[in-house]
C-alpha cells in the first residue's frame, strides 16, 4: 500500500518497495527552550509561517515548591497541582473564530506529585496557528489565576520544520 505525504497543496506518494519515509523526509530542529535566543511560553500564540507542516514538542510543568513558595499550604499546592492538564489547540479560523483541540495531556497522578511534567506533541499544518494552555482540576486557567502567579515553566519547546524532497 502506497505512503503518501501533501505538498504545497499536491499528493506525493511515497513508495514503499524503493524509498523509505526517513530517506525522502528531511527537515531542521528548532529549540525555544528556556536557554534558547528565542523562548516560546504557554498561553501565547505561535503562527506557522515555514510554508511546510512542522510538528511542536513541548515539555510544560508546575514545581510545587513555586507554588508553596508564593504562601500556599503543601496541602493546598498537591491540590492544586493533581489533575492540572494542557490543551493544544489550532486557530483554523479567524473569521469566525474556530480553535481544534489537537492535544490534551492530563495529569493522572495522585497528591505527592512534586513536579508536574506535560509533554504535547502535535502537527500544525502551513498557515496555523496554535497555542499551549495549562488548566487545574477545576478547568481554571492558570494563567488567569491571580494568586499563584507565573507557576507555569516552560522545560523544553522544539519544532521540527518538516520538508519532503
Amino acid at each position: 500500500m502506497a505512503i503518501k505525504i501533501r505538498e504545497n497543496g499536491q499528493w506525493k506518494e511515497v513508495s514503499t518497495n524503493t524509498a523509505s519515509i526517513p530517506a525522502i523526509m528531511t527537515g531542521t530542529f528548532v529549540d525555544y527552550g528556556p536557554n534558547a535566543s528565542s523562548t516560546r511560553v504557554a498561553g501565547t500564540t505561535y503562527t506557522n509561517d515555514q510554508g511546510n507542516m512542522i510538528q511542536v514538542s513541548a515539555t510544560i510543568g508546575i514545581d510545587r515548591t513555586t507554588l508553596t513558595g508564593q504562601g500556599a499550604t503543601t496541602q493546598a499546592a498537591k491540590n492544586l497541582i493533581a489533575g492540572s492538564y494542557l490543551l493544544a489547540t489550532l486557530t483554523v479560523s479567524t473569521s469566525p473564530l474556530v480553535t481544534v483541540s489537537v492535544a490534551n495531556i492530563r495529569d493522572n497522578g495522585n497528591e505527592n506529585t512534586k513536579f508536574l511534567f506535560l509533554n504535547p506533541q502535535f502537527f500544525v499544518p502551513a498557515g496555523l496557528s496554535y497555542k499551549l494552555e495549562v488548566y487545574d482540576s477545576d478547568d481554571n486557567n492558570w494563567a488567569d489565576n491571580t494568586t499563584y502567579t507565573n507557576v507555569i515553566e516552560t522545560f523544553t519547546w522544539t519544532e521540527f520544520r518538516l520538508g519532503v524532497e
